[in-house]
């Protein structure tokens, strides 16, 4: 909560939980680009956000999913293509500095929930 002696409250704050809302509605109707767009938004809002890089990572690997899926509804080859790629990599970008956040502020809960999706394919080695 926010008071008169508090840091880390304010507008930029309040414009970075508000995107990273508007991240989570997009993508909840599959509208990823848009989601990463808001996601990105909240960032520049607030840096040190660690919710908001778990979850730009978490629309970057359903993007990619969902793209895999389009090319198989196409009977397309499916390929990992440059593009899917990036959006891995910068996924696992996304939730190693959510991890550092969530680590800085002590937050074990979403630490728990970085770690879990960083053991998941394909971030998995």
């Amino acid at each position: 909560m926010c008071g008169l002696f508090s840091f880390g409250c304010g507008p930029t704050t309040d414009y970075a939980k508000i995107y990273n809302d508007l991240g989570l509605a997009k993508v909840k109707i599959e509208q990823y680009e848009e989601a990463i767009a808001y996601f990105d938004t909240a960032v520049e809002n607030k840096s040190d956000f660690a919710e908001v890089y778990y979850n730009r990572g978490n629309a970057r690997v359903k993007m990619a999913e969902y793209k895999m899926a389009g090319d198989y509804r196409e009977v397309k080859e499916l390929s990992f293509s440059g593009e899917m790629l990036k959006l891995y990599l910068d996924a696992k970008t996304d939730f190693e500095t959510a991890l550092k956040f969530a680590e800085q502020a002590g937050d074990m809960q979403l630490k728990a929930k970085i770690e879990a999706k960083l053991h998941e394919p394909p971030f998995v080695k």
